[in-house]
């Protein structure tokens, strides 16, 4: 049978991801829904989806298996229970929702409809990530000790919208913050608990573009999250174990894991992630073809991505929302 899927939101992400993902496994683009009428004459000429509209109305479970919503991040949550309450199951663009009082309204929607909801940590798919997160709960190397990430590079990214722009303090965090607050959770997964913040400062002038953030978890793990959207940072992830520190990129790659032993104090050996040869964009089909199997095998909860798994994801949102402090001068070189 085929699959219909309908997406909200036709910007950049839609069609750099999205629609093309949704051709290449094979799926009919059923609808549409896009306000600004010169970009969905656009999309509607290259993609031809059964319906196009501005009017969320058009999508129903009798059009629509799976409805992609990529819009801005404040429009998330309105959208997301309009469908669920319809009963049409969707997968929702980092960020999923922006607080965990959103989240909450998510939660008692889904639980009430026959629909579910999925939110597009694509990170998750990504085959050095996938690994990473495999050698740290191994404990090969003994148990983690600290996690540093450092991502950043000036800001290219060619949003239709402008929310990332135009955002007066949350830019980062609803940005690149998406992606790695969630990779912290992932990689960590049960032991992502906060236990004690030790520094979170952001340069809001002239907007949120920069962002550092230690914890404490609960397992006594320190955890260094730093991001710009003006300084070209390491773009690496730092896995600090008992025997062994671990270097991926922070990003989507294909290379090698690096490992230097601890007790030998130079690069070592390389944990070879190159048999999982695929470019971001397909890292997309990967997270939408997930979504799909889950469905059909009416296991839902069982995918990497289900909402359920990113509740500590939102978590960090509220975290660093009530607990930065604004820096007058920080130092934003790399790691």
């Amino acid at each position: 049978m085929c699959v219909h899927i309908s997406i909200v939101g036709a910007g950049m992400a839609a069609q750099q991801y999205h629609l093309p993902a949704i051709r290449y496994i094979g799926a009919k683009l059923g609808a549409v829904v896009e306000k600004r009428p010169s970009v969905l004459k656009n999309v509607s000429r290259i993609w031809s989806p059964k319906l196009a509209s501005s009017n969320l109305n058009i999508i129903a479970p009798e059009n629509t298996d799976l409805c992609i919503v990529s819009t801005p991040p404040d429009s998330h949550l309105a959208i997301a229970l309009s469908l669920i309450e319809k009963g049409v199951h969707v997968l929702v663009e980092k960020p999923l929702v922006l607080s965990m009082k959103e989240y909450e309204s998510l939660y008692e929607a889904e639980r009430k409809s026959v629909a579910t909801c999925f939110g597009g940590q694509v990170r998750r798919f990504f085959p050095n990530i996938v690994l990473l997160r495999s050698v740290i709960q191994s404990n090969v190397f003994g148990h983690l000790e600290k996690l540093k990430i450092a991502e950043g590079a000036l800001f290219r990214w060619r949003t239709i919208s402008g929310y990332i722009r135009s955002a007066t303090d949350e830019g980062i965090i609803t940005d690149t913050g998406a992606h790695l607050f969630d990779i912290v959770n992932y990689l960590l997964e049960e032991y992502a608990n906060i236990a004690k913040i030790r520094e979170c400062t952001v340069d809001r002038y002239p907007q949120t573009n920069n962002l550092h953030l230690i914890f404490i978890n609960d397992q006594n793990c320190e955890v260094d999250v730093r991001l710009s959207r003006t300084h070209q940072l390491a773009n690496k992830i730092y896995a600090i174990t008992e025997r062994a520190i671990l270097v991926t990129e922070s990003g989507f790659s294909t290379e090698p894991i690096g490992v230097m032993l601890k007790k030998h104090g130079r690069p070592c050996f390389y944990v070879d992630a190159s048999r999982n040869l695929y470019n971001v964009e397909y890292a997309f089909v990967l997270q939408l073809k997930e979504v799909l199997d889950a469905l059909r095998s009416n296991k839902t909860s069982e995918s990497r991505i289900h909402y359920l798994k990113l509740k500590k994801t939102i978590q960090f949102f509220d975290i660093v929302r009530s607990n930065y402090r604004v820096a007058s001068k920080v130092d934003w070189e790399d790691l």
